[in-house]
């Protein structure tokens, strides 16, 4: 009860008119006949105390009230400033004669702020990659984070990648991604493509880690956010060794001991395309991405533009991109790990890792 008086003050100091539904006075007064059953059952000395204490507790309820309007108001400023504010509105915009009148209009804006102001946000939204601090980007660190009760293990692993290219950048690489690597559309594309080959169905992790069952499941993924891409292991029976395995693996292909399959080659352009193209699947799946494109940079078609440079993937591309990016993904002095297992792994976890190059993994408690 009194957290619905509290919400009603706090509604009624907004200014806003509070109905009562039929619904809601039938069970009111379901609610005041229970109410009186009850306190028929209580002596006068109680009740005179309750009332003493009520009193108390509309001068706090008071207070709180007048606590939760300064957050309400000063989130109502932040969310209302129109230099930090991106609208997107999703349909048929051009049969409308002013699609901007109505965001004024109808005074979801501060009446301060005059209609006028409404167009494009002079704020420029920052990547993550621009957040990124020297320290975090510095290779060879690495944690251990223990988790009671976990049976199985996760891992999990960076190193400096492509970031976003420039709607302008297509063929000409942009350089001076935290890591130095080249950034174009074509480096994208083959990295994607290379990460789905190494990943996908009866493909080398595929058949030596999963088929052994020493993890199940295993990813190398491409962060354009953060410009990172990152080596997972999930749900591991045998950390180190599903590691070490995979770190064969990619130096098998390095050392061109072994050879990239041409049929396999094509099946992870089809299913890096598949992956590009499942971002637009509905309508609504769409129109997030033009939202999304906008924030990025890539301006109209987004990751569509990959398109082109998927088909035109080669095993030349692909040998670049493991030597240039991935190979560094699992140098223990370059990248940075993250491990979750048990405290009574942690240890064996711990010296099996150092012993595979990967030294100085920090304990810590979850």
């Amino acid at each position: 009860i009194r957290q619905a008086q509290f919400l009603k003050n706090v509604l009624e100091k907004l200014g806003v008119e509070i109905k009562k539904e039929d619904g809601d006075q039938q069970g009111e007064h379901m609610h005041a006949e229970g109410e009186e059953c009850q306190h028929e059952e209580q002596g006068e000395e109680e009740e005179e105390e309750e009332d003493v204490d009520d009193d108390g507790d509309d001068d706090d309820m008071s207070e709180d009230v007048q606590e939760v309007l300064s957050h309400l108001n000063e989130l109502r400023a932040h969310v209302t400033t129109v230099s930090t504010l991106h609208f997107q509105v999703a349909g048929d915009i051009m049969s409308i004669t002013s699609p901007k009148r109505p965001w004024s209009d109808r005074k979801f804006l501060p009446s301060s702020q005059a209609s006028s102001q409404v167009s494009t946000p002079s704020h420029q939204l920052r990547h993550v990659v621009e957040l990124l601090t020297p320290a975090s980007l510095k290779g060879g660190q690495g944690v251990i984070s223990l988790v009671p009760g976990l049976e199985s293990g996760f891992l999990i692993q960076s190193a400096p990648g492509p970031v976003y290219p420039s709607s302008s950048v297509v063929e000409i690489p942009q350089q001076g991604s935290p890591g130095g690597v080249s950034t174009s559309l074509r480096t994208v594309a083959s990295l994607m493509v290379l990460g789905t080959y190494l990943t996908q169905m009866e493909g080398p992790f595929w058949r030596e880690v999963r088929g052994a069952g020493l993890s199940y499941s295993f990813g190398v993924v491409t962060n354009l956010e953060s410009g990172l891409v990152t080596f997972f292991l999930y749900r591991c029976a045998n950390i180190s060794k599903a590691y070490e395995t995979c770190t064969r693996i990619v130096s098998d292909f390095a050392t061109e001991k072994v050879a990239f399959d041409e049929n396999s080659v094509e099946e992870a352009r089809s299913g890096t395309i598949y992956e590009i193209v499942s971002r637009e699947a509905t309508l609504s799946d769409a129109a997030g991405e033009s939202l999304i494109n906008y924030f990025e940079g890539w301006g109209q078609g987004g990751w569509r533009k990959l398109l082109k440079y998927v088909q035109e993937v080669t095993v030349a591309d692909m040998k670049k991109s493991l030597n240039d990016i991935v190979q560094v993904l699992f140098d223990n002095t370059r990248n940075n790990m993250s491990v979750a297992t048990n405290e009574a792994k942690a240890a064996d976890v711990r010296t099996e890792l150092a012993q595979l190059g990967k030294n100085n993994l920090q304990i810590i408690s979850s």
